[in-house]
């Protein structure tokens, strides 16, 4: 793991000394560091990534019993493409049709993890407009595994409808015979109504089409993402550029953003001339002053997630001050240290 500390430090004073110490260099890298999550609303990417969404998860099936295997989102044994990816299983021995919902959820004040939500549960909508494809990477893990990919349609495609649905019935690709090469699918966007989203994307098998239905099946799922260029959205750096590994460090600080770090980064943009990407981060600070989940002092705490890259709209920020939701509690994952 590298600290981006160093990297901002030398930034800082590569800047003011000009670029004969790399002042063209290193704001390069503050610049792409901040523009990390900013062409993209990430469903999925890792295990506790900063841009990740739809942080709930709802299992399906044909009798509502909890049938569908909880799906391994923390697979470094995995064949993955990044650190960490998706193992997900469906045993038609078992169930014969069922799967998982990537939820927005909700989040009461007094939880600490989100809830799914079908639809019952008002202003608890993600806004994906503007978003123009929906991609992701699948593979079996023998070739062959039959599944379905699709997105929204919660609460309002089977009964008993809900009162506060998608805002958009399901998209969906057809039933796929995946390969053991890691391949791209999209599902394109153009003409939904996706400005309240619930379902941000899910998987559904089925014993139907299986090449072997005596056998459970296993495949993979990896950088499930909307492809949506927000550059003005308030979002802090992330501190340390961590590697695949099983060391408890690199896992939590993965999303972690230090404000001080921040701070540095944002002197550093302004010495550059940067002053877009300086002030995302001042926005940033300023909105974790005003919103955090416990505290009402206006304090800033020393170490933030950097999961603020979520916030999409300040409309939609506004819209769950009624009752927080998980990824509102993504924007707001404050760490007491």
């Amino acid at each position: 793991m590298t600290k981006i500390m160093c990297v901002l430090l030398f930034a800082l004073l590569a800047t003011l000394a000009g670029p004969a110490l790399g002042g063209t260099i290193t704001t390069a890298y503050l610049q792409q560091a901040s523009d990390r999550f900013q062409h993209t609303i990430d469903v999925y990417s890792d295990a506790d990534a900063a841009g990740n969404h739809f942080a709930a998860r709802g299992e399906f099936d044909f009798r509502s019993a909890a049938l569908v295997p909880a799906m391994d989102e923390i697979s470094t044994g995995a064949p993955c493409l990044g650190i960490t990816c998706i193992t997900a299983t469906f045993d038609p021995r078992v169930v014969p049709y069922g799967g998982w919902y990537f939820l927005n959820g909700t989040l009461d004040p007094t939880q600490s993890a989100p809830s799914a939500n079908w639809g019952g549960v008002p202003n608890a909508g993600y806004d994906l407009s503007g978003a123009t494809t929906l991609q992701f990477w699948a593979r079996g893990q023998n070739g062959g595994e039959v599944v379905q990919f699709f997105a929204f349609g919660v609460g309002n495609t089977t009964a008993p409808l809900q009162p506060f649905p998608d805002s958009s019935h399901k998209a969906a690709l057809p039933f796929i015979a995946l390969t053991t090469t890691w391949t791209l699918y999209q599902i394109p966007l153009a003409g939904l109504d996706i400005h309240y989203s619930l379902g941000g994307f899910g998987w559904v098998a089925q014993l139907q089409g299986q090449t072997n239905p005596s056998q459970p099946i296993t495949f993979y799922l990896d950088n499930i993402q909307y492809i949506k260029d927000r550059p003005l959205d308030p979002r802090f750096l992330v501190s340390y550029e961590t590697i695949k590994s099983t060391d408890g460090f690199d896992k939590v600080e993965r999303n972690a953003a230090f404000v001080y770090d921040n701070a540095v980064a944002l002197i550093a943009l302004i010495g550059a001339g940067d002053l877009g990407r300086a002030r995302t981060i001042a926005d940033a600070m300023i909105y974790a002053q005003s919103n955090d989940r416990f505290f009402g002092d206006g304090r800033l705490r020393k170490k933030v997630f950097a999961c603020w890259a979520a916030c999409a709209h300040r409309a939609e920020c506004s819209m769950r001050l009624r009752r927080e939701n998980a990824e509102y509690r993504s924007m707001l994952c404050s760490v007491a240290l």
